[in-house]
Formats: C-alpha cells, structure tokens, sequence
C-alpha cells in the first residue's frame, strides 16, 4: 500500500467509525429510516477469512494469508421484529479491473460468515476511480429507492461521475449540514472545479461544520471531514487561492457566526491531536509485546505510534501483532523499511 492510499485508507476509516450513520441519511434515506439510528452500530473484524480460509485460498492476496475489507457494520432494523443488516462499504481511488470480483469475495465470505443475515455492500470511487463491470448477481433495492444494477451485485457511488457536485442541494444543505457531504467535497472536484471553487469550499466547509457541531456526538465527527477539507481541497489550492481563504477565514471569525468557527478550529485541530485513553492502553500493550519478544526496530516502530492519533492504525497495529509477535507484519503495515531499522 503506497503513502497516499495508506492516507486514503485511514481517512475514510475514522469517517465511518464516526460517521457511518451520518453516511447512511445522506445516500440511502429511506433505508436510514428503517434503521435503529438511536442504537449502537457494530462494527465487524476487516479480517473476513478465518472461519473458511482452508475454502478460499484463492482468495488471499495479503502476504499473512488473509482477506481484509475496508469497514462492516452491524446494525439492528428499527422495526417489530428487530432484524439485523450487515452494511459493507469498500473504497477505491483507482482504477481496478477486479474491483467487482473483489467486493463479490468480500460479500460471499460475510455470508458464509453471518448467515441468513442480509448484507449491503457499498463501493465509493473517488478521484481517478474508474469503474468496469462484470455480470453477477444483483440486488433489488427498489424498495429503498436505490438502483437496481443488472451487471454487478453491490451499490456504486461514483464521486467521479459529473451528476455529483459540491453545491448541490443533496451536498451543501445549509438548513441541515451533513459532515459526511462535507468531507466528500473535495473527492468529486477535479483541479478545475478546486481552482474555481476552492476557497468558497474551505470557508463554507468551516461555516457549516461550526454549525454541526453543537449536535456532534463525538470531536471525530468534526475533525474527520476538517481533515478531508485540507487533505482534498486545501492541498489542491494554489498559493494564490491560500492566502484568499486565510483572508476570507479571518473575516468569518469576525462575523455573527466568528464565535462558533473559532471554536469549531480549537475542537477540529484538538481532535487530529487527541490520542484516547483506550488507545493509550492499546499502544502499551503493543510496546510490552515489542519488548517481550525483542522485535527489531522497536524503536522505530513505538516512535510511530506516539506520533499516530489515527485509533484504526492504533487497533490494527495490535491485531497484527497479536498475530505475528516477530512484529513484521506490522513494520510493513506502518512502512518501515528493514533498512532504516537496524
């Protein structure tokens, strides 16, 4: 996995941790409705192979022998009868010829897994995702307005695609803000539209989170779509258009809403930098197993944790070195070369 994707990949990981639900109203509504919205949403093991791995060893692509997907959740209908749904959400910002295939496994391994369980599987493309199909089973999600798609058997929302833009009334709500939309501005705006636009979406992204934020359940619920601004917008700006936003975000601080986006920043920036204190028990446990089983390059390997504030990179460190104590599964996760260790 490249630096960038490692950045996508975590980005869109503490999002949904979240966020997910946040997710949900915005493109499935009437699904959302349906959904105990009030109760705690499950998320499942990205590791989907061990049950059946002696089944599917065509499946492992990972050097560790395992299939990993991007985020599960298990969520209770909001209904007389209380029945369950597995939501399964894929990212890809790449064009990839066994995208299907790949999201197919995923869903055939849940199954096996969680049966008689219904399961959504969402593909989200963005960037230079570019989408080819192959003919499979689909779903029929007419029921909750959703497309019913005749040659593959999951959900694709294609940021790429033009029917998708920032100020759209489904994307800039003013009334109503959702921070998932928000983050998602920049992944459906080329450089064109960012070199047009860039600097009303970093001030509007500030005004509209400061407006979210007296509901926000959790910091990360601001901080996440925070950083998909600077990551997706502000790092695709020019010079020229920084100092514009730098100029227009002081005024804003002035203005009748200046209070709100002041503290919206203190909170944001506070919660990139927050490091909780399960995952503080979590990075413990990682230094003890490091030094228990005298792990070369421990040094190098704890200096990235202090400086990690991401909790999926914190709990998936310590699933991988639970499973293999050597630590090298880790130091490849992390990308740390054997060469800058010893």
């Amino acid at each position: 996995m490249t630096e960038e994707h490692h950045k996508h990949d975590n980005n869109f990981k503490q999002l949904f941790k979240f966020s997910v639900k946040d997710f949900m109203k915005l493109f499935y509504n009437k699904l959302y409705l349906d959904l105990d919205t009030n109760g705690r949403w499950l998320a499942l093991s990205e590791d989907v192979t061990s049950p059946y791995r002696h089944l599917y060893q065509h499946l492992l692509e990972k050097d560790d022998g395992k299939k990993y997907l991007d985020r599960a959740f298990l969520v209770r209908m909001d209904n007389v009868d209380k029945n369950e749904i597995i939501l399964h959400f894929e990212y890809q910002s790449t064009n990839d010829n066994n995208m299907d295939e790949r999201v197919r496994d995923y869903h055939n391994l849940l199954t096996h897994t969680f049966n008689n369980i219904p399961i959504l599987s969402i593909l989200i493309g963005f960037r230079g995702f570019k989408h080819t199909t192959t003919k499979k089973f689909a779903y029929n999600f007419m029921s909750y307005g959703m497309k019913s798609h005749k040659s593959f058997d999951y959900d694709l929302i294609n940021l790429t695609e033009r029917k998708w833009v920032w100020n759209a009334p489904l994307f800039y709500n003013t009334k109503d803000p959702n921070p998932v939309a928000i983050a998602f501005w920049g992944l459906m705006s080329d450089n064109k539209v960012i070199k047009k636009d860039g600097v009303m979406m970093m001030l509007e992204g500030h005004r509209l989170l400061a407006q979210i934020q007296s509901k926000a359940d959790y910091p990360e619920q601001l901080s996440q779509p925070y950083k998909f601004l600077f990551d997706y917008v502000y790092n695709d700006m020019s010079s020229k258009q920084i100092d514009e936003f730098e100029k227009g975000l002081e005024e804003l601080k002035k203005s009748d809403e200046g209070e709100k986006v002041v503290e919206l920043i203190k909170v944001a920036q506070r919660g990139l930098h927050y490091k909780s204190e399960t995952d503080k028990i979590v990075e413990g446990l990682i230094k003890t197993s490091l030094e228990t089983n005298h792990v070369s390059g421990k040094e190098k390997i704890i200096e990235e944790l202090n400086h990690t504030f991401d909790s999926s990179i914190i709990s998936h460190s310590w699933e991988l070195i639970s499973q293999d104590p050597t630590g090298e599964s880790l130091k490849k996760f992390l990308n740390i070369e054997e060469s800058k260790v010893i």
